[in-house]
């Protein structure tokens, strides 16, 4: 049957429930759950797994795969979901002088 799809979608949910209890379970997270599955479909794509054997391995991501050739990809870029940052306001939307340059928001 489904057998690999039915692991797939359960190991992207176990890694979303997880992310959301770490960062603290408040029902305040659960509304970005869409963007932490997303991150998660993401690196999990590009994570290279051996399609070949212990004896002639032959390491290659879900997205190698897909485009048909082998391809170096960069973890680097993201970031961890649900953390605290500061965005900076532009000064278009600043009131008056007096109006904070920066506002605290989550990381997505």
């Amino acid at each position: 049957g489904n057998a690999v799809a039915e692991r797939c979608w359960g190991t992207l949910l176990k890694c979303t429930r997880t992310a959301l209890v770490h960062a603290g379970g408040d029902k305040e997270y659960v509304q970005f759950w869409p963007f932490l599955f997303n991150q998660f479909a993401r690196v999990h794509n590009l994570l290279q797994t051996n399609k070949g054997t212990s004896a002639e391995p032959r390491w290659l991501s879900p997205m190698q795969i897909a485009i048909g050739y082998p391809r170096e990809y960069s973890l680097e870029r993201f970031k961890v979901m649900l953390c605290d940052c500061t965005c900076v306001l532009p000064e278009s939307l600043r009131g008056h002088n007096l109006t904070p340059a920066r506002l605290k928001g989550i990381n997505l």
